[in-house]
């Protein structure tokens, strides 16, 4: 799932066909958004902010277009050369991620995006403690029998969560959590990724 750059986590495979639902706004329309300031510039990257913004212009409670923005936001740093609006777009995105999370502290796809980019943003903005007590509240919600996640959606979660725990030196757990992934996961990247963990 990781891109090659600074300050990007790559989240294609998340992006089609994952999410089961995204009140306000077509999914489709949505996925093919991020997607294309994933794979482009600068310039895709400024228009899938504006597309996340217009949409949360109609629905302001929409926090999964929120999270979206949010991740957005750190793809267009990514696009921006060095200096203080590089670090400031970077901070921006992670602020946008940080209020969908409060805004739906209970949605776990909301919470996966945030967790799965600061898991890749540089230690030193200190973001990573965040991600691995995200990843550590999502490896608990999934087996609750309340959630209505995909499988997919659960093995996405294992994933990264293993690669959590792995960051973290646990690595039995983290092999755990990817063997626990391939039990779920349908998505043929998503199931590459997995086995690459436990051969």
């Amino acid at each position: 799932m990781a891109r090659a750059g600074l300050f990007i986590c790559t989240l294609t495979f998340l992006l089609t066909g994952l999410f089961s639902q995204l009140p306000g706004q077509s999914l489709a329309e949505m996925q093919k958004w991020h997607v294309a300031a994933e794979k482009g510039g600068l310039a895709e990257a400024d228009k899938a902010i504006r597309q996340f913004e217009d949409v949360l212009v109609r629905t302001p409670t929409n926090a999964l277009a929120r999270v979206y923005l949010g991740s957005s936001q750190t793809l267009r740093s990514r696009a921006l050369g060095y200096g203080p609006e590089k670090l400031s777009t970077l901070r921006l995105g992670g602020d946008l991620m940080d209020a969908a999370v409060v805004a739906a502290p209970k949605d776990p796809l909301v919470r996966l995006i945030r967790a799965v980019n600061f898991l890749q943003i540089p230690t030193v903005f200190g973001k990573r403690a965040v991600a691995h007590a995200d990843f550590d509240i999502l490896l608990v919600a999934i087996k609750e029998k309340d959630h209505t996640l995909t499988p997919d959606e659960r093995g996405a979660i294992y994933y990264f969560g293993g690669v959590s725990l792995q960051q973290r030196k646990r690595k039995s757990e983290a092999r755990a959590a990817w063997q626990e992934g391939l039990k779920f996961a349908e998505d043929k990247n998503l199931i590459s990724k997995l086995k690459k963990k436990v051969p």
